[in-house]
């Protein structure tokens, strides 16, 4: 720093705004023999170390790291100020610190494949964040406990994680990769809490394996119809039969359940960038969610799409 004039200056300036006393920036400038330009540069590289770590900085880092705890314990805690992170570099900075300290956290992995603008980083850091959950929990939690995984609660960063990489796999093109992985979801946790099934019929269907899908369908239909279910039933009928009679009645079932998705299916209305975060039976949002995640499916199917906009 050329003048330490400019950082006295600086922090001056902020305090008399914070304690609301009238000093401006060419009194500041007079007093410590600076520009006030200089002040303004000063003042704006603050608030973005601010916004980027927070008032606590990095001192709040390293209070964790050498205070007491296990190494488990020190993630968690770094996690939770990755999580309230306003800038995604602070964000990838402490989960890459996360793993410095745990390495076996599924959730650091997780960070940084969100934050990473790569999808292949991306998909590399999740298929790394189920290593990770694997060693973590270790092969004999997985053999006790499989079928009720999402009980436990160590247990939902390795499924969060998972599902995540299907979702990737299934966007990226590897469509057996995500259903073995959607798979190996329901068989540790069959209550399937997290909604595996919906993605995982969409996979089957995409690869004409509708005798799993149909299969899947009937096993997680029965406790109460679905608008992903029940929009998938007209895809499942088309694949075996074609136009039929019957794709009235589906479609007619298909609309009861959530009337909004035929207009995002057919460009009518516009769909959001990103997924939304409430989704509620019936409502618009329900039929974002499932457009968006059955996109792959129903663009390789453009004859029945054109049956649709006809109804």
């Amino acid at each position: 720093m050329k003048k330490t004039g400019s950082f006295c200056a600086a922090i001056e300036y902020l305090l008399s705004e914070e304690y609301g006393f009238n000093v401006s920036k060419a009194e500041m400038a007079s007093k410590y023999e600076v520009t006030t330009g200089t002040i303004s540069r000063k003042v704006n590289e603050m608030f973005s170390y601010i916004e980027e770590y927070g008032m606590g900085g990095e001192t709040d880092e390293l209070m964790v790291l050498n205070g007491p705890g296990t190494p488990k314990d020190k993630a968690e805690a770094l996690l939770h100020k990755a999580r309230e992170a306003s800038s995604a570099k602070r964000r990838v900075q402490l989960a890459k610190t996360v793993l410095e300290v745990y390495p076996d956290s599924s959730d650091a992995y997780l960070i940084l494949a969100e934050e990473s603008d790569n999808e292949s980083d991306a998909r590399a850091y999740l298929k790394a964040g189920i290593a990770a959950g694997e060693r973590e929990l270790g092969e004999q939690f997985f053999e006790k406990n499989k079928g009720d995984f999402w009980g436990l609660q160590e247990t939902r960063p390795y499924i969060r994680i998972c599902k995540s990489y299907a979702e990737s796999c299934w966007f990226g093109g590897n469509t057996q990769e995500a259903a073995q992985t959607l798979e190996h979801m329901l068989e540790l946790n069959t209550e399937d809490n997290t909604g595996a099934r919906y993605l995982l019929a969409a996979v089957y269907l995409y690869s004409n394996q509708l005798e799993q899908a149909a299969q899947l369908m009937t096993k997680y239909g029965k406790g109460g119809a679905s608008t992903a279910f029940a929009y998938d039933q007209i895809i499942l009928e088309y694949k075996k039969n074609g136009i039929t009679s019957q794709l009235n009645k589906l479609y007619s079932v298909a609309r009861g359940m959530n009337k909004h998705v035929p207009d995002y299916l057919l460009g009518l209305k516009r769909l959001p960038h990103n997924l939304p975060d409430f989704v509620g039976m019936g409502d618009s949002n329900e039929a974002i969610e499932y457009v968006i995640m059955h996109s792959r499916l129903w663009a390789s199917m453009p004859d029945l799409l054109k049956w649709m906009l006809k109804q």
